[in-house]
């Protein structure tokens, strides 16, 4: 962990300092530390590699109690700091750069991996704030476009070498003594460890009526999406599609269960679930598409 006097070194040219706290995960799991730390009316994320490479399934993200949630319909923003709601009217990619060039954070050598910053999703219908593209109706009108949370305190997971770090970066506030932010951090990762070290009773709530299933779209206007597909490959208009069906089904009890079996039955091995309220996302995906270490971008697509 960063000494006061490293903290305070910092601190003079950056306004965001991480510290951490390393401990052994022979006890705890990705899955176990999240079902431990996360609370049913605060947004939290799993990222998960079930593949303990050194250098490409390394290491998992658990992410609890964010400071900030910007929500995006359109070009609508709403913005909620836990003190103050407001909305703004901006593209939500350019929100996130302008929030994001505002934090300068050092110290970042400390920490290997995902250190904090903000985690969320973006919608297909954010292609509108890039191309001007036609798109049908959205069918879920109540559905937000976008939603990113900033996560000061990440959890991290190093399947490699059997440890556990907890990351909590401390917004340096000119107007309070450095000292006394500098305890409230090391308080905070203290906090963690407790949260972390308490057993959570492990419950399977999770139900679903198959027979209620509704699709988006019959099977005959399916085989003819595929059909307009591959003529368009042979034209040379495309090279690679996806074509899906959305599904409706109504369920009861806790997503978590369903990421869980996901993370069983499915051989690809990055994986994430996202629990934003009305808004839960649960995935998996063969592939790192992007990564960022030390300043250098690594694009890797398995298509493409």
């Amino acid at each position: 962990m960063l000494t006061f006097e490293e903290f305070e070194h910092l601190a003079r040219s950056f306004n965001v300092v991480p510290i951490a706290q390393t401990m052994l995960a022979d006890t705890l799991t990705p899955v176990s530390a999240y079902f431990t730390l996360r609370e049913s009316e605060s947004p939290s994320f799993l990222f998960e590699s079930v593949e303990p490479n050194e250098k490409l399934g390394r290491h998992s993200f658990v992410g609890v109690d964010p400071t900030m949630i910007l929500k995006a319909k359109g070009k609508t923003v709403e913005i909620s700091d836990g003190l103050n709601n407001s909305a703004r009217q901006e593209s939500i990619f350019d929100l996130l750069k302008d929030i994001a060039s505002q934090f300068r954070q050092g110290g970042v050598c400390e920490v290997d991996g995902f250190a904090g910053g903000f985690v969320g999703y973006l919608g297909y219908d954010c292609v509108r704030l890039l191309e001007d593209i036609p798109l049908h109706p959205n069918k879920s009108p109540n559905q937000y476009d976008a939603m990113f949370c900033l996560f000061p305190t990440i959890i991290q997971f190093d399947h490699f070498c059997q440890l556990v770090t907890i990351v909590h970066n401390i917004f340096v506030n000119p107007r309070e003594p450095l000292r006394q932010q500098y305890e409230k951090g090391k308080q905070r990762l203290e906090t963690m460890e407790l949260r972390l070290r308490k057993s959570t009773n492990v419950t399977h709530t999770f139900e679903c009526d198959l027979s209620r299933a509704k699709s988006g779209s019959d099977e005959h206007s399916f085989i003819q999406a595929v059909e307009r597909a591959k003529q368009h490959i042979v034209d040379g208009d495309i090279f690679q599609v996806v074509l899906s069906r959305s599904t409706q089904i109504p369920f009861s009890g806790d997503p978590f269960s369903v990421y869980r079996a996901l993370r069983v039955i499915n051989p690809s091995p990055y994986l994430f679930y996202l629990d934003y309220g009305e808004s839960k996302l649960i995935g998996s995906s063969p592939e790192v598409l992007v990564r960022v270490r030390n300043k250098e971008v690594e694009v890797l697509p398995i298509a493409g």
